[in-house]
């Protein structure tokens, strides 16, 4: 059912040219969000063009159009007023978009990079939502209500009433309303029947043909005690059924005889515990699984089975992290390269300086690439890392993962208070600060994620170089920064919902801008500040045409 493109051409993380709305009125924006103007009968064509060949699009007939766009009593008796509405969607969308197919006397709505489609997202959001169900119930319900939220059901009243019409609309109201159905199934599992019981009544009664929405109310609204309501909800539908000579479908009898005994089961069922992911950040003392976490987020691309505490996330990190991901398909490639840069700094700098002391700035949850079992590897006779995070709740979770690993120190810190950082004895011990300079070892300091969240306003150069101004001849500074080069407007307004509030949203740069970075008095290594994918060697074409980030590492004389 939730099929977004039959052909698979569909690419919402393309740099769409035109938003295209039919869920909630038919309508056109373009990149800029601006309105294009769109007279009815187009507007109709458009509809039936993109949906007419059902869920995943395909080509149209002239006829079909005909009998979905235009009301019976007003459908033209030729073509022309077809090819009228086609040519004024030609001249916004162009013909290679609306094909003419001579064949079969129609046309074809092709999808592809620069257009995006409300229908096709929902379809996206709620395959991806079908899939958790089951494995990660709590992040389901976030993605259910992200699906759901592109729906105003009511705006479909007002195509035109045929016959086709009225097949095709019922079709659209029916996926709506199985998305529904499956949502309330998750959030009953979780235990949020007041949010069912809130949110479903109205619907419930529109609908009077579904009795397993119905059947969900009920024991939503058993379950918050409002049994009374539960049990007139069914024998109102028992009433309107019996002047049909019907009767309510099993299901819902089999809920309304539960309800009438009181079954203990069903007023305080088994809910879906927490994931291993979820109790490792309970465990870590942040028990608010609506919060989110940049860094969480992060790694949980790396890191994707909720199911292993190293996934140490909350449901709304990881929806977040899932949604981006549909939309902005190069973040898990990206996060992926930043990791293996800062794995790669730690190996070189052991190997050509012989440097066995690490500072780590922006530490993630544990992953594949966790700087301390790198730094172990490649230190043999035994190496320092001392790794700051801002997030106190994630230096707890890291202590109790790797606490007993020789060497390893996990502290709160971010150069965003950098006198804080600075200060932390372990810091100052690593660094050899109380120690004269000439006595002091190399260290290597790596940002995995601290520059990203950290804007100029911080000044962030004038920190790197006073720290590194500190250390000892020989050492390295590496990092990694997200640009804004390649990044799509649909990426732009994708990362912009995530981080909407966050106190420290990404902070892009351009190529120059991470240059300016490099602090006073130390040297790039080659190849310079380049693409991420170009120092690690993986470089493809195609990622020159996709979201970038810069890396460097420099060297103090």
């Amino acid at each position: 059912m939730y099929d977004p493109a039959g052909s698979g051409m569909y690419d919402p993380a393309g740099d769409a040219s035109y938003h295209i709305t039919l869920l909630h009125g038919i309508g056109v924006t373009d990149s800029e969000g601006a309105i294009i103007p769109l007279a009815r009968q187009p507007a109709l064509v458009l509809f039936a063009l993109i949906l007419g060949a059902g869920a995943g699009g395909g080509p149209v007939t002239a006829e079909r159009l005909l009998d979905l766009a235009w009301e019976e009593s007003k459908r033209p008796s030729s073509l022309h007023a077809l090819h009228q509405a086609i040519s004024k969607l030609r001249k916004i969308f162009g013909p290679q978009v609306i094909r003419r197919l001579e064949q079969i006397d129609g046309y074809e709505f092709v999808l592809g990079k620069g257009i995006r489609v409300d229908w096709h997202d929902f379809c996206l959001l709620a395959q991806t939502a079908h899939g958790l169900d089951a494995t990660d119930s709590r992040t389901a319900a976030l993605m259910w209500a992200d699906a759901l939220s592109v729906w105003s059901p009511a705006t479909l009243g007002k195509l035109p009433a045929t016959i086709e019409m009225d097949r095709l609309r019922k079709s659209l109201i029916d996926a709506y309303l199985d998305a529904l159905q499956q949502q309330t199934e998750v959030l009953l599992h979780i235990g949020d029947q007041s949010r069912i019981a809130t949110s479903l009544p109205s619907i419930v009664r529109e609908y009077s043909d579904r009795d397993r929405l119905r059947e969900l109310l009920m024991i939503a609204l058993y379950r918050c005690g409002r049994t009374a309501e539960s049990i007139a909800l069914y024998e109102e539908l028992r009433e309107e059924r019996a002047q049909r000579h019907l009767q309510p479908s099993p299901g819902i009898q089999t809920a309304y005889q539960r309800i009438l005994d009181n079954d203990p089961a069903m007023f305080q069922p088994a809910l879906a515990p927490l994931t291993p992911a979820d109790q490792a950040v309970h465990d870590s003392g942040q028990t608010d699984i609506h919060s989110t976490d940049t860094v969480r987020m992060a790694n949980f691309l790396l890191v994707t089975d909720p199911h292993s505490r190293d996934a140490y996330s909350t449901p709304a990190d990881r929806y977040c992290s899932i949604r981006v991901g549909l939309f902005v398909t190069e973040t898990a490639r990206l996060e992926r390269e930043n990791v293996m840069f800062a794995s790669r700094c730690v190996r070189q700098a052991a190997a050509e300086m012989g440097i066995s002391r690490f500072l780590e700035l922006g530490t993630p949850p544990p992953n594949p690439w966790s700087l301390a079992k790198v730094a172990d590897v490649a230190c043999p006779g035994g190496g320092r890392i001392v790794s700051a995070t801002a997030d106190p709740y994630l230096v707890r979770h890291l202590r109790s993962r790797y606490g007993h690993q020789p060497g390893a120190t996990y502290i709160q810190g971010t150069i965003r208070d950098f006198e804080r950082l600075i200060q932390h004895p372990a810091v100052r011990d690593l660094l050899g600060l109380d120690l004269p300079p000439d006595e002091r070892e190399p260290v290597l300091i790596i940002d995995e994620h601290d520059i990203n969240s950290t804007s100029e306003a911080f000044d962030p150069h004038g920190i790197y170089s006073h720290l590194t101004d500190q250390l000892a001849s020989g050492s390295r500074l590496g990092l990694t920064a997200v640009s804004t080069k390649g990044i799509s407007k649909v990426a732009r307004a994708e990362l912009g919902k995530v981080y909407k509030g966050h106190p420290y949203p990404i902070a892009f740069r351009t190529q120059d801008e991470v240059a300016a970075l490099v602090p006073d008095g130390m040297q790039v290594l080659p190849p310079g500040v380049i693409d991420t994918h170009r120092i690690l060697g993986t470089s493809r074409d195609e990622f020159d045409h996709q979201w970038h980030q810069y890396s460097f590492c420099a060297q103090k004389p």
